[in-house]
């Protein structure tokens, strides 16, 4: 514990830019966590994932 160096500020300095989740059903993940967290919804980007075939795997 003697060589545990604190940060200036402390947990004030944590911050969080980017966070993904894979659910089964987002508009009810986007209300559970905002109802439940407080968590707002700063951007929704929907991903096109296309399945491979046999030839390309």
């Amino acid at each position: 514990m003697e060589n545990q160096t604190k940060l200036k500020g402390g947990l004030d300095t944590l911050a969080l830019y980017n966070v993904a989740f894979v659910v089964s059903n987002i508009d009810e993940s986007i209300n559970w966590y905002n109802i439940n967290l407080g968590f707002k919804l700063v951007m929704k980007q929907l991903l096109m994932i296309r399945e491979l075939t046999p030839h390309h795997q």
